[in-house]
């Protein structure tokens, strides 16, 4: 609430350390007692954590006096609390017990990078631009062009192309390679909210 009043924005905090949730396991192989904690599996170079002497392998037991269980209550934990502030960390390190004092930065809000298109220009799915799909499942529709052969066969930006005549689809790249022969009509297999369907593009019927 007082960052919304101050700025306008919320800004979570961060220390530039990644944790996982420490397994009976990994406590042997690092020679620490069970208990509750979060494993440091990395620390980013010039972080407040790096600058402090935090290391992977240590195991975060409390941050800023409240018991960490896990991975998630360390990210809560620090992301609650103000910028610039210097809460505790109680740390095991093998059979020693630290204490440090990372400062609280803002973490970096990324910018998602627009996907790379490719415009088809024959065919029967000429004038559609096509991305590769983020989860890696097919090509995602980005443009249908309006009164295109796919736009009348019912094809819709955001769709995710899967297969085509029978043939699976993981990318741009497959779906550019089965192109390659000279289309007049293709049996299209996308993914629309989450349920699988045909769309029949035919040149002929145009």
């Amino acid at each position: 609430m007082r960052q919304l009043i101050l700025t306008g924005k919320l800004v979570r905090g961060e220390v530039g350390l990644v944790t996982q949730d420490l397994t009976p396991g990994l406590a042997k192989a690092f020679g620490v007692d069970e208990g509750p904690g979060a494993l440091v599996s990395e620390v980013l170079p010039g972080s407040p954590a790096a600058n402090v002497g935090i290391q992977p392998g240590d195991v975060v037991r409390m941050v800023d006096g409240r018991t960490v269980r896990g991975a998630s209550d360390v990210r809560r934990l620090v992301g609650s609390l103000p910028l610039q502030s210097k809460p505790s960390f109680q740390i095991d390190r093998a059979s020693r017990r630290i204490e440090a004092f990372p400062e609280v930065s803002a973490a970096p809000v990324a910018e998602p990078a627009a996907p790379r298109t490719i415009h088809i220009s024959r065919g029967p799915l000429a004038d559609v631009e096509m991305a590769n799909s983020p989860d890696g499942l097919g090509a995602r529709v980005v443009v249908v062009a309006e009164g295109s052969v796919a736009a009348q066969a019912g094809l819709q930006p955001d769709d995710v192309i899967v297969a085509l005549d029978q043939q699976p689809v993981t990318d741009v790249g497959q779906l550019l390679a089965i192109l390659v022969k000279e289309h007049t009509r293709a049996l299209v297999t996308v993914l629309r909210n989450g349920h699988r369907l045909f769309v029949a593009a035919d040149v002929q019927t145009q």
